[in-house]
């Protein structure tokens, strides 16, 4: 961390993933669940993100 900060660019990592479900005609059941994971440069001088990626992963599962 001290030599992030000393070139002033502390990199980072984001994970997270989001579910969410509902019914189609009131018949048919829907899930979807989507995955996120991000990498972040954060130069803190200006307060500025470099360069980043992210990945996502969606199922659906009809039920």
């Amino acid at each position: 961390m001290e030599a992030a900060l000393r070139d002033g660019v502390v990199p980072f990592g984001v994970d997270g993933e989001a579910r969410t479900a509902w019914k189609i005609a009131g018949l048919v059941g829907v899930h979807h669940w989507t995955r996120l994971a991000c990498e972040l440069r954060f130069f803190w001088p200006n307060g500025t993100a470099l360069h980043f990626s992210c990945n996502s992963k969606s199922k659906f599962w009809f039920f």
